[in-house]
């Protein structure tokens, strides 16, 4: 399912470079954790894990708009549409970076997060309906 989209991918552009070097960032996670963990939820790492959360996600959303703006292919832009799941989740993430640094509340952030993912557990089937659709007609 997703190899047929992302086969229909025919260029790839600044922006979706960009996109994928943003998703490196997801390498530091086992040192924001490790640091949280040490200092029991300090804010540099609370701060530092809510960050790269929300780093993940923009350069998810950055990825998504670069492939449909770059590529004609309806296939693609049926399957990668905006989504209020991905609208929640960046809300999610920008104000758990903002409540990392309240220390009355600072555990309130890993709460969102923890509400952000259990969002991202039910799985998103426009893929897959996509997919179908193609190889019926």
């Amino acid at each position: 399912m997703i190899t047929a989209a992302i086969g229909a991918i025919e260029k790839i552009t600044k922006h979706i470079l960009l996109a994928v070097f943003l998703f490196r960032s997801t390498a530091l996670y086992p040192v924001s954790t490790g640091g949280v963990a040490i200092t029991l939820f300090a804010p540099a790492p609370t701060t530092v894990f809510a960050t790269l959360n929300l780093f993940e996600t923009l350069s998810f959303v950055v990825l998504e708009h670069s492939i449909i703006s770059s590529h004609d292919c309806l296939m693609i832009k049926n399957a990668v549409r905006k989504s209020k799941k991905e609208i929640v989740t960046l809300a999610l993430e920008a104000v758990a970076v903002g409540v990392a640094f309240i220390p009355q509340i600072r555990l309130g952030s890993y709460i969102l997060l923890l509400i952000m993912s259990a969002l991202w557990i039910v799985p998103d089937l426009r893929m897959k309906r996509v997919y179908q659709n193609t190889n019926q007609t």
